[in-house]
């Protein structure tokens, strides 16, 4: 059985080419990343939604309490590579954890789709530049006569002083060093925003990267291939476990009952879309974390797993959501409930007022 992606996005890799401009007070990050779309390389133009988060899985929308959410349309994708600016600003990198989630739509498409799991940002965006660090900004040629600098020097750059043949640093610099050399010894370490290593392949073991972000995968890219873990394009083995994401808003305003597939598509008032189960399977695990986004006030939910239109013993019950931004998880993992092919799987939620507007996240499992 063939896994199910997104909307059929999926992020391939995320090669963060986290260049910052070094300019002056300058946070613009250069993202690059490769798409593909149905198993293939993207080709097209597509509208991309970045929001910065400080968790991988959940958490809180950077910046906490002003949160910035960068649209980019009509980007053009060529062989599913594509670089976008992002500026999320200087305060939403203080030196903690920070992931970011891209949502990926066809310009036609009325929603986003988010892939997943979110891309944890390295130390690079860090070195942007240290904007508090002012004091030597403009330091004149004529003060730095000597070949030794004695004591600290607490500002963020030389200005205006000709050309320097080299320079030697006997301990560690404490801030950031920007600027362009014809060549650089010695190394620097991950905790510094370095690579640990003076390799380009001890470089990607200590920053995690493996080989997929410089090594093509083997294989053959098409509908019915997926990218493993050893970097190969490869036919889903059958009798797998399958597990489907699904994210979506109920239209508000009303307590109208709304319906959706296991993965990727659109919410609507009938039971006008769902999944055709290509294999039996059992589907035994049932997760959505609920977020009121808008218009707060108590509201009963609860969200039932459907087969051709039935409901069946797969629900998390009824749950109260009734505090802005504040998630609320429920799951039903007791329950089980066999279907064959060509049967039509969906969700339903259910809803007391329709008051708020709710954001749901969605994880079914199943097993052939």
């Amino acid at each position: 059985m063939k896994i199910l992606r997104l909307a059929q996005l999926s992020l391939l890799t995320a090669l963060l080419a986290l260049a910052a401009n070094v300019a002056s007070a300058q946070t613009n990050i250069n993202y690059q990343g490769s798409l593909t779309d149905g198993g293939t390389a993207a080709n097209g133009t597509y509208d991309l939604r970045f929001t910065l988060w400080d968790a991988v899985s959940f958490g809180n929308q950077i910046p906490v309490g002003s949160p910035i959410t960068l649209t980019k349309t009509g980007v053009n994708i060529t062989n599913g590579i594509f670089t976008v600016q992002l500026d999320f600003g200087a305060s939403s990198f203080p030196g903690a954890d920070r992931y970011l989630e891209i949502s990926v739509k066809h310009p036609a498409d009325l929603t986003y789709t988010p892939l997943v799991p979110r891309q944890q940002l390295t130390s690079s965006p860090y070195s942007i530049r240290t904007l508090s660090a002012v004091t030597a900004d403009s330091a004149p040629a004529g003060t730095l006569t000597g070949t030794t600098l004695n004591g600290s020097v607490t500002g963020s750059s030389l200005t205006s002083v000709g050309t320097l043949a080299n320079l030697t640093v006997t301990n560690p610099i404490a801030g950031s060093v920007t600027g362009n050399a014809a060549n650089v010894t010695g190394t620097v370490a991950v905790a510094n925003g370095g690579t640990g290593a003076g390799n380009a392949t001890n470089a990607r073991t200590n920053l995690g990267l493996g080989t997929l972000a410089t090594v093509s995968p083997t294989g053959t890219p098409n509908s019915t291939t997926f990218l493993r873990g050893d970097n190969a394009w490869a036919v889903p083995a059958v009798g797998v476990n399958n597990t489907f994401f699904n994210q979506f808003s109920n239209p508000g305003g009303g307590a109208s009952t709304v319906f959706t597939a296991l993965s990727g598509g659109s919410n609507f008032t009938t039971n006008a879309v769902a999944n055709v189960m290509g294999i039996q399977c059992t589907f035994d695990a049932l997760r959505v974390a609920a977020t009121i986004t808008a218009n707060a006030a108590s509201d009963d939910i609860s969200l039932t797993l459907l087969v051709n239109g039935i409901s069946t013993g797969l629900t998390t019950g009824t749950f109260n959501l009734s505090t802005l931004n504040t998630t609320v998880v429920m799951s039903d993992a007791a329950h089980s409930f066999l279907v064959t092919p060509n049967d039509r799987v969906s969700l339903q939620l259910t809803q007391s007022t329709g008051t708020p507007v709710i954001r749901l996240a969605t994880t079914v499992h199943c097993h052939s």
